[in-house]
């Protein structure tokens, strides 16, 4: 519980959104009022300078980051054989 606590205070959930509940309205019934837990927002935001990578990529500018979803974080080490987080490092 310390690692959560740490997680609120820290204030990352104002962009790893832990849960999110689909809509009761769903297309296919049985999606519908369903939790999900990404731990992300699911959008792209400007990062600023430091962690461009200079690389547009669809609508999204060299300094914009997608908010990657956090499930499954606990595992990286075992399945990608580091920690790095950014995909070069500069997050840990």
């Amino acid at each position: 519980m310390a690692g959560k606590n740490l997680f609120f205070q820290a204030g990352c959930q104002q962009c790893h959104t832990p849960a999110f509940k689909t809509r009761s309205d769903a297309a296919e019934p049985e999606l519908a009022n369903q939790e999900i837990r990404p731990y992300s927002d699911l959008l792209l935001h400007d990062m600023g300078e430091g962690l461009a990578d200079n690389r547009t990529e669809f609508q999204a500018t060299g300094s914009e980051w997608r908010t990657p979803p956090l499930w499954g974080l606990g595992l990286t080490g075992t399945v990608s054989g580091h920690t790095q987080l950014l995909h070069d490092g500069r997050a840990r």
